[in-house]
């Protein structure tokens, strides 16, 4: 099964700031600090989030891509 169809079938299309926190073994604020600094490895995640009035969400697909290193 690949990357994506294991996200998506866990957390569905797109997955909540929290999600991903739990995915990636992070507290989900720890997580929200890293996406704002743009001197990190997550740099290119956070140019993925998508906002919705307050809530961030990522795509399973473009998380996928970023964990098998696929991103620019």
């Amino acid at each position: 099964m690949r990357t994506e169809e294991i996200l998506v079938e866990r957390y569905g299309a797109y997955l909540t700031l929290e999600q991903l926190a739990d995915m990636l073994h992070r507290e989900p604020q720890s997580l929200r600090t890293s996406l704002n600094q743009e001197t990190n490895a997550l740099a290119p995640l956070a140019r993925l989030r998508r906002k919705i009035g307050r809530r961030m969400y990522f795509r399973a697909a473009d998380v996928a891509a970023f964990m098998e290193g696929e991103h620019a």
